[in-house]
Parts: C-alpha cells; structure tokens; sequence
C-alpha cells in the first residue's frame, strides 16, 4: 500500500493521524502523486466522504496544464453517484484550457466516463 495505510479504525490510522487531517495534508502538497494516493483512497468507504471533495477541490484548483493528467488519474474514482459533479467540473474548467492536446484530452475523458454510465 502506498503513504495512506489502512486505518486501524475507520476514523484513525495507526500512526494517529486522522484520515480527514491526512487529507487535507496531501490535498495542500499540490503533488501530482498524492493525487492519486487521494484516488486510492476512494475504494474504502470510510475515507470516501471525506477523500471525493478534496480531490474535487485540487481539480478545481490545479493548473490547466495539468487538470488532464489529475482528471485521468482520477477515472477510477468516478461512480454513478458523483460522475455529474466530476462532469460539471470538468465542463467548467473545459474554456480555460489553451492547449488544443490538453482539450482533446479531457474529451476523451468525458466519453469514457459517458461511455461507462450511459
């Protein structure tokens, strides 16, 4: 397992940082690979409510130049649940990207993420 080891509880890990304490510290390391540590995370019930808004905050935050490369990091983290906030969000920062590699890029994105939940 990577940095984030299971907790031993679901409210704590074993070193006795919180999850939602180790979060927030990762969110605020602005390191493309805590990203997907936040990702990873996701598949555990217990850190997901608070895991899904904070990758969703570095989304909205994060440079353009690299929004395609968190947002495919972030594809296995999308459900049926939240795939319409995580659309939304890419819809909304979809103008401020200038580099037409990086707009074909989060199209591919968005089809397969329609593709999966049509």
């Amino acid at each position: 397992m990577g940095v984030i080891n299971l907790p031993t509880s679901s409210y704590t890990r074993r070193d006795g940082i919180s999850s939602k304490e180790l979060a927030v510290k990762i969110i605020k390391t602005r390191q493309s690979e805590w990203v997907k540590e936040l990702v990873d995370n996701l598949s555990y019930p217990e850190y997901a409510k608070t895991t899904f808004p904070l990758l969703m905050k570095q989304l909205r935050e994060c440079e353009t130049k690299k929004l395609h490369l968190y947002t495919e990091k972030s594809l296995i983290a999308i459900t049926a649940l939240n795939k319409s906030q995580f659309l939304s969000l890419l819809k909304e920062r979809y103008p401020e990207l200038e580099e037409y590699s990086q707009k074909k890029r989060i199209e591919k994105i968005v089809r397969k993420i329609n593709k999966r939940f049509f």
